[in-house]
């Protein structure tokens, strides 16, 4: 093969490289944000989160105390306060798994027995206690990827199931069924 000719071939192999990139550019912004496949989050991704949802970012970078802080506060249209932290981060700000939190404002001690029926009934989240505070919370691990539909799912899931929660926490499991999806 000559020269010229051996030219031609890599020129044509470059266009073919160039060409499906440009193909798969053009697909990934034809893909919706929900679709995008999300293996680490950054905190565009939180916002863009709290944004599918209809929510407002009430603060970002809230958690001072880490040295990759990719974090933030938000509110729903109903006042429900939540925070999105991302966890396990590279120094690039790039984080392998999300920590969804709902914190309620509680004095005293709180009724453990309770405690341990809200966490039994919804087990999808964990509810604790710190001093002043019941927290209900979720933890999510994005090793090999979520998209972000099913991770605004996740952040669903969580504040629809935090006042459920916090109810049983108060006053132990009701005589009828605590509301679900499934039965209204």
């Amino acid at each position: 093969m000559g020269q010229f000719a051996m030219m031609r071939l890599i020129l044509a192999a470059a266009g073919a490289v160039t060409l499906l990139q440009m193909t798969a550019a053009a697909q990934d912004s034809w893909r919706s944000d929900e679709e995008r496949l999300v293996r680490g989050i950054v905190q565009q991704d939180l916002v863009a989160l709290v944004t599918m949802r209809g929510d407002s970012v009430e603060g970002e970078a809230i958690a001072p105390e880490s040295e990759i802080d990719v974090s933030l506060q938000a509110a729903t249209p109903e006042g429900l306060i939540y925070q999105l932290h991302g966890t396990a981060c590279s120094e690039e700000g790039v984080c392998q798994g999300i920590h969804i939190l709902v914190r309620y404002g509680f004095e005293g001690t709180p009724n453990y027995e309770f405690l341990n029926q809200a966490n039994y009934s919804r087990a999808a989240a964990s509810i604790w206690h710190l001093p002043g505070t019941i927290g209900v919370s979720r933890y999510l691990i994005l090793d090999n990827g979520q998209t972000m539909a099913n991770l605004k799912t996740n952040v669903d899931a969580t504040l629809a199931m935090a006042p459920f929660m916090m109810e049983i926490a108060q006053n132990g499991l009701p005589e009828e069924p605590v509301p679900t999806p499934e039965n209204g």
